[in-house]
């Protein structure tokens, strides 16, 4: 991970830098958007901005990163809560990783 002269820009260079990324000190929503954006995935879970919702976030990241990281990304499923790489509806709704 390497830093623009900027502060606010941080540049996510492989799947630990973005880990590294979440679990600093940033919000919920904003980890939410940076994740969603670098790993191309749609995210439906609602949490509250609190440190739990952040940490079962990064938690569903790493889950996420560990079934799916393997696949290039073309392959890799769109939706975060995806259990496989076949959609099955059920797993936008059944959150038991």
């Amino acid at each position: 991970m390497r830093k623009s002269k900027a502060p606010e820009k941080i540049f996510i260079e492989s799947n630990e830098d973005l880990i590294k990324v979440l679990k600093s000190d940033i919000s919920v929503d904003t980890a939410r958007r940076i994740a969603m954006k670098y790993l191309n995935v749609v995210d439906f879970s609602v949490g509250t901005p609190d440190v739990d919702a952040k940490e079962l976030f990064i938690e569903k990241i790493e889950l996420y990163l560990k079934r799916f990281a393997h696949l290039p990304v073309s392959e890799r499923p769109l939706f975060l809560d995806q259990k496989t790489t076949v959609f099955d509806i059920t797993d936008l709704y059944n959150h038991d990783n």
